[in-house]
């Protein structure tokens, strides 16, 4: 099932792309856009496949609250303070 819309840019290192696309087909198993084929009418199919589905809305959210980083802030907090020791 696909719940999310990826949209490709090429503007950043072809490595980064990989390594980013490979993680979130992982979790999100997104609808993929490359930048070539993006036009005002591709966009607006994908985005009125997800809107037309509540399942996939569901889905949606369930995995971008997996995918979440709830501790971000402790984490950078406790970053800066190892470093000014």
């Amino acid at each position: 099932m696909q719940e999310d819309v990826l949209i490709k840019k090429y503007f950043y290192n072809l490595n980064y792309i990989v390594l980013c696309e490979m993680y979130l087909n992982e979790y999100l198993k997104p609808d993929v856009i490359e930048e070539k084929d993006l036009t005002s009418q591709s966009l607006k199919e994908a985005i009125d496949s997800m809107l037309s589905n509540p399942a996939k809305l569901i889905q949606i959210e369930e995995n971008a609250k997996n995918m979440a980083i709830t501790d971000a802030r402790e984490r950078i907090a406790d970053i800066i303070i190892s470093l000014a020791k």
